[in-house]
């Protein structure tokens, strides 16, 4: 169900750790040095996901969840440490 989700999602990387999910999006602002950019950050987005997941969860595995959401900048995208497996899903 996770990876049915996430396939909704292509701008988000699920991360999987164990028994935790970490989702990391890579943004951009309106404008950067003068030149315009496609505007593509929706932080709103965590917190439908945080509800799906939640719900996948609870349907599944009979668990609660709870979510931690924080914005910051995109400096690791180019982690070497970063696999995409084949489902598109995020793995580290």
């Amino acid at each position: 169900m996770i990876d049915q989700l996430a396939q909704k999602h292509p701008n988000i990387s699920f991360i999987s750790f164990a028994d935790s999910i970490l989702l990391k999006s890579n943004w951009t602002v309106r404008q950067h040095d003068g030149i315009e950019i496609n505007y593509d950050y929706e932080p709103e987005a965590f917190i439908r996901l945080a509800k799906e997941l939640n719900e996948i969860y609870q349907e599944c595995l009979e668990l609660r969840t709870y979510a931690v959401i924080a914005q910051g900048g995109n400096e690791y995208y180019e982690d070497n440490l970063l696999h995409i497996s084949e489902s598109k899903i995020t793995y580290l």
